[in-house]
């Protein structure tokens, strides 16, 4: 099987035992999810920064707040302009209400990534505990 080191110690993975293994199992899944959270922010990272070029050009500024809650749904600009969602042409508002809906997925994501990094954590403490 696979061989790894904990500080200068050398363990073979066929000697570990059930928990040991279940343990490490759970390691390897947070890391690989880790690795796919991430992976998916760096796309809507750089889509969100697409739109947000592409909304600035029509504008004229950048957008510091997307309210879609209220009544009437507003885009407030860098300069302290508060513009009506209903005022903006039907493809740049459009455009806003989908950066809307990447923002929140990305930070969903970016949520997720910091849970299961809590979760590497707790089972490499674990796991470390288990070794001595």
């Amino acid at each position: 099987m696979a061989i790894f080191k904990v500080g200068d110690k050398e363990y073979d993975t066929k000697d570990l035992s059930p928990e040991q293994t279940e343990l490490l199992s759970k390691l390897t899944l947070v890391k690989q999810l880790t690795n796919e959270y991430q992976m998916k922010n760096t796309i809507l990272s750089a889509q969100k920064k697409a739109m947000i070029d592409e909304i600035k050009q029509v504008l004229g500024s950048n957008i510091v707040e997307i309210n879609l809650a209220a009544g009437q749904p507003t885009v407030t600009l860098e300069d302290n302009t508060e513009l009506q969602l209903d005022a903006i042409d039907g493809e740049t508002a459009e455009k806003i209400r989908t950066l809307s809906d990447v923002d929140l997925e990305a930070s969903e994501k970016f949520n997720l990534v910091q849970v299961l990094d809590t979760a590497k954590i707790t089972y490499s403490k674990q796991f470390y505990l288990t070794l001595q």
